[in-house]
């Protein structure tokens, strides 16, 4: 147990029960058998309301997939809570409570190693009548998150945050507000997963048959915000890996032109929403980039809240290419969808590629340099994420997310910046050297890994 907690609670509890936790805390730390320990602290989503499945929200399924790994996962949130209101649920006798709080909804007396922080800007009151009151919640927001990280820092607690999500009743400027929060956040030294990417309609509102009302996810809702969760984040930090951040050398990787892929990356777990971002540089026409998996569709319910959806992969297989085309970029996909880039990008300059999928809401983004060239209608759950396998190219920094990127994020990376909430995969492609059948170097917070398949891969600087 650590030690500043500890001290807090032996004030609150009798002689025994304090002797009790030293024995424990000595015997576990003898055999090596303590579990780690994570709690979910934030408000009504981050405690599963609305999951009609009875799963527990994406805490609930976060916690029945660590346990095969041997982590333990708490549920300590409490409905209605913003920074302000959850600042009563640190340590029972700490301060007087503002409104009733159940006695395991005390974070601290969970002792977690880890605490994963879900609150809202919802909550916090972004639904208002002013630009400058918006501002306002906005700021205290910021503050209030800040301070939260902080504290747990102090009581030897390592903190994620969830994301700002959906609200059916956001409009444009609740959304912009809570796109811009999420923005910052990545810019912080801290861990996070977007969770509005898993679940946005694009407009900052729960995509429809999603929710279970308008504050809140439905069970189908709450699949897509788990699957936005990096499957090793925790392990990850476990083993010391930072937070990542852009890299700024010149090495890049230079791929000889091959009818096979270079590269392969196979997501750990099932993923849905995903975006996947490409540096590249190339003059001749062909591939540089597929996703190869299956097509997915909706199944829908009707519940006693209205109609419900989750997503169910199909039998079907799904391809889509991106590839260089008469000089202009493509993404053509097995369902005949093609989008296509007005500019040319055969002119020897480097570019930037990102497709973003909204799984929940059924479309794919294309964007180059920053810019969105379209978006089409379609489903899919990617298995294998490839790079090469046509002309010769130059390639550096691969992103690969569990969740969709937005024009916010989609501007930030393109300009430089990092975006690092739900990223499984970021290989700089700055290796010192590229060998057939091993990892390439992946800087994001997993343990997920990205293959060489094919060994004639040059390093570069110039």
């Amino acid at each position: 147990m650590k030690l500043s907690t500890f001290k807090r609670i032996q004030s609150q509890l009798p002689l025994a029960s304090i002797l009790s936790l030293v024995f424990v805390g000595m015997v576990s730390a003898a055999d090596g058998s303590e579990p780690k320990i994570i709690a979910g602290f934030g408000s009504s989503v981050c405690d599963g309301q609305g999951d009609h499945f009875d799963q527990g929200g994406y805490i609930g399924r976060l916690t029945t997939r660590l346990a095969q790994d041997g982590w333990d996962v708490h549920d300590v949130s409490r409905g209605g809570d913003n920074t302000i209101t959850i600042q009563d649920r640190w340590l029972d006798g700490d301060t007087p409570p503002i409104r009733p709080v159940a006695p395991d909804r005390y974070l601290l007396q969970h002792n977690p190693d880890y605490v994963l922080i879900g609150l809202s800007l919802a909550n916090e009151g972004i639904m208002t009548d002013t630009d400058a009151k918006r501002e306002a919640v906005f700021n205290r927001f910021r503050t209030g998150l800040q301070g939260i990280i902080e504290r747990c820092r102090a009581e030897g607690i390592q903190p994620v945050v969830a994301n700002c999500y959906a609200q059916s009743h956001f409009g444009p400027k609740d959304y912009e507000a809570t796109k811009r929060m999420n923005v910052l956040i990545n810019s912080w030294d801290v861990p996070s997963i977007n969770m509005l990417g898993a679940i946005d309609d694009g407009q900052g509102r729960w995509a429809v048959g999603f929710n279970h009302d308008a504050g809140h996810p439905a069970g189908g809702g709450y699949d897509e915000m788990y699957l936005a969760i990096v499957p090793s984040l925790f392990q990850a930090m476990e083993a010391g890996k930072p937070v990542p951040k852009r890299t700024t050398g010149p090495g890049y990787a230079h791929l000889a032109a091959s009818d096979s892929p270079a590269l392969s990356f196979t997501p750990a777990d099932p993923m849905h929403a995903f975006a996947q971002a490409i540096t590249f540089r190339c003059e001749a026409d062909g591939p540089i980039a597929t996703i190869l998996g299956k097509q997915s569709t909706l199944q829908t319910t009707t519940e006693s809240f209205g109609k419900a959806s989750r997503i169910i992969e199909t039998d079907k297989p799904f391809k889509a290419t991106v590839q260089i085309k008469d000089g202009h970029l493509e993404y053509q996909s097995t369902d005949s969808k093609t989008i296509r880039s007005t500019n040319p990008v055969n002119d020897g300059k480097w570019h930037q590629l990102v497709i973003s999928h909204r799984a929940a809401r059924g479309q794919t983004l294309l964007y180059l340099d920053g810019q969105l060239i379209d978006t089409i209608e379609q489903r899919l759950t990617p298995e294998s994420f490839q790079l090469g396998g046509g002309p010769a190219c130059d390639l550096r920094e691969w992103f690969v997310y569990r969740s969709a990127l937005n024009d916010y994020e989609v501007a930030e990376l393109n300009d430089g910046r990092m975006i690092q909430s739900s990223l499984e995969l970021y290989a700089p492609l700055n290796d010192d050297q590229f060998n057939a059948s091993k990892p390439v170097k992946n800087l994001a917070q997993s343990l997920s890994e990205a293959i060489v398949i094919d060994g004639d891969i040059e390093v570069r600087t110039k």
